[in-house]
């Protein structure tokens, strides 16, 4: 399965979040009731995995509880390709193991904001209410652990991932080797083989707390897992130094005999008993994306303040053109004849300051945003043992370099590097410490083979290979050799180098795309915009805006490509430039519009553009998206020079 296919023929696959050996989950977006859902499929055939997932279902139907993932819908294996899939409430959230990694490079301190154990205990209060739930339904989790927890953005919690879960049967042992458990948070007795209880789930939930409040696990920072196993038999576990009025209760949620602990209801008590009421959340999370903006204090810090989420289309905005809606249309024409030409005028007006990109350094590794260079964390010479290669800087937006190899055998693979802002998205996927970075690796999907590069300064690289067929090499060996180098280049000048020249006079890159629109404007053409938190990408190259309505958003981005063809869509003008507009390019509801800004001749000869990239959503429609598309880029099309 890949990006755009549909599933059970409803719904649409936008980003693939984790794969195991178990199965695949992934963000889609539902054709027939709008709204974005987590699917989850099991891809073994037959036996424990398939087993696995209708075992969820069937608890998750159950289970309609706040501190629980929802289950909205099942699809079996013969509408869904063979395997089943759970189609689950898409939360904002990140993973708590997402938040705790991040514990070991940060100071803990009682007055630094939120003391860590009370958000330990606020956390705890909700997962002991999820079991109690589920265990008065007969049913033992088996693997609580900060993984399966989702924090939302008012702190909200839910248990998920029941895939493991059962009824304490020894008969469920047997036969298909022992159930899987993850060593740093069961029991005692599971490490001695004992079957998963409800008491073990306490436990684990004493361990989770542990990790979170402590910032490494019950057996210390370093443990191997068979370290882990042999203290845990012995029940010898660390102190807890951070855990302040927590400690009590960890003390009763760890007890090494499970008739030593409290069950889920105690704990309940345990944990709300160290808390005001105005603590414990009650409030269910939004749907939408992670919405915490600095993994690295979240946890000793308020609350983040609600933010409005982004639609289905917003992550996948940018890959691919649009047709025109007919209410923007102004004078119908092809671009390619009468155009903006081949050049800007010799000496275009600088860019007025309130339009320009941040002047700030961006971290100590990418210091000034604008003028670090993606093009030297490539390797065209090292990539060469993989075919022809060639470089190219005019592709995408300016965040980004690629370099294209020509394997012998025919084929090709384009290789992308990304500059990303902090925060890192949450990593459930192995990473490996190279020098003082991570590079954290996915399975391929698809047509591409994709490595994280996270830098220590909180800011990240995406690397990527794509395409390639035939007799082409590797895509991930590819993708391996080039997150190397990143890391390599990073490891040895501990910044990353500049740009060799500067952006040539009227670049868009001298500007700032959450500039180019007012709130005014915004709140205009889309109504409940939320135009006082945007999304901004690297150097405000590109920013997003949300609504708290469904698909309510804008996204505009700058972008660099060859010029537009009838193949991008119907075709008009904005104050001059010639741009492409269309409705549905998205999804339902979207218009998307692509204005040519300033031609201009790339490195190999070829004619280039850089562009403006305007995606809008609208609840009302895809006549209402085009409308305030039209708008939008009128408006921010007028905020740049006239065109030659």
């Amino acid at each position: 399965m890949d990006v755009g296919d549909l599933v059970g023929g409803r719904y649409r696959l936008r980003e693939r979040f984790t794969e195991g050996a178990m199965g695949q989950v992934w963000r889609a977006t539902d054709a027939l009731v709008p709204r974005t859902v987590v699917l989850k499929r099991t891809h073994v055939d037959g036996g424990r995995g398939q087993r696995a997932v209708l075992q969820e279902a069937a608890i998750l139907a159950e289970m309609q509880h706040p501190h629980v993932v929802t289950l909205h819908d099942v699809i079996p294996g013969d509408a869904g390709g063979g395997d089943h899939w759970l189609v689950m409430e898409y939360v904002t959230s990140r993973s708590l193991a997402g938040l705790v990694n991040a514990l070991p490079r940060r100071r803990l301190a009682d007055d630094d904001g939120v003391q860590a154990w009370r958000r330990a205990a606020e956390i705890g209060v909700q997962l002991a209410e999820a079991l109690r739930a589920v265990h008065a339904k007969g049913v033992v989790h088996r693997d609580v652990k900060p993984g399966n927890v989702l924090v939302a953005d008012n702190w909200f919690v839910k248990l998920g991932d029941f895939g493991n879960c059962g009824a304490g049967d020894p008969e469920e042992t047997q036969g298909e080797g022992p159930i899987p458990r993850t060593p740093a948070y069961a029991a005692p007795e599971v490490h001695r083989g004992g079957v998963p209880s409800r008491a073990s789930d306490v436990f684990s939930l004493g361990a989770t707390l542990f990790r979170v409040v402590e910032g490494h696990s019950l057996y210390g920072p370093s443990a191997t897992e068979a370290e882990m196993e042999m203290r845990a038999r012995a029940g010898a576990f660390v102190a807890a130094v951070r855990a302040g009025p927590l400690g009590p209760v960890l003390d009763r949620l760890l007890a090494p005999r499970p008739e030593d602990r409290p069950d889920a209801a105690e704990a309940v008590a345990l944990l709300r008993g160290l808390l005001p009421a105005a603590d414990v959340r009650s409030a269910p999370p939004r749907s939408g994306p992670v919405p915490v903006d600095a993994p690295v204090d979240a946890l000793n810090a308020p609350p983040a303040p609600p933010r409005s989420r982004p639609p289905a289309w917003a992550v996948l905005a940018g890959v691919g053109l649009v047709a025109l809606a007919a209410a923007v249309v102004v004078g119908l024409r092809i671009s390619g004849g009468e155009g903006n030409g081949n050049a800007q005028p010799a000496d275009p007006a600088p860019v007025p300051e309130a339009l320009r990109p941040p002047d700030r350094p961006v971290g100590q590794v990418i210091g000034h945003a604008p003028s670090a260079d993606p093009c030297a964390l490539v390797d065209p010479v090292g990539l060469a043992a993989f075919g022809d290669t060639r470089l190219d800087r005019d592709y995408g937006n300016f965040d980004r370099c690629d370099v294209r190899v020509l394997p012998p055998d025919g084929g090709e693979i384009d290789v992308m590097v990304d500059l990303n802002n902090a925060p890192a998205p949450e990593i459930s996927s192995p990473s490996e410490p190279v020098g003082d970075v991570r590079v954290v690796s996915y399975p391929p999907t698809g047509d591409d083979c994709t490595r994280l590069v996270l830098l220590p300064d909180g800011n990240w690289l995406t690397v990527a290979a794509k395409y390639g067929d035939g007799g082409a090499p590797d895509r991930c060996a590819i993708a391996d050799a080039s997150a190397r180098h990143a890391a390599d280049v990073v490891n040895e000048h501990g910044t990353l180098p500049r740009r060799p020249a500067a952006f040539p006079p009227g670049s868009l890159a001298g500007y700032s795309a959450c500039a180019l629109l007012d709130a005014a404007t915004l709140t205009a053409a889309v109504p409940g915009l939320d135009t006082g938190s945007p999304n901004t990408g690297f150097a405000e190259w590109q920013c997003e805006w949300y609504g708290m309505a469904d698909d309510a958003a804008v996204m505009l981005r700058f972008d660099r490509a060859e010029p537009l063809t009838a193949e991008h869509g119907h075709a008009t003008q904005f104050n001059g430039y010639d741009a492409a507009v269309g409705r549905g390019a998205e999804g339902p509801g979207t218009c998307r519009v692509i204005l040519e800004y300033r031609h201009y001749t790339g490195e190999e000869g070829d004619p280039a553009v850089e562009k403006l990239f305007l995606v809008v959503g609208s609840p009302d429609g895809e006549d209402a998206a085009c409308a305030a598309a039209g708008e939008l880029m009128t408006s921010a099309s007028s905020a740049l020079p006239p065109p030659p």
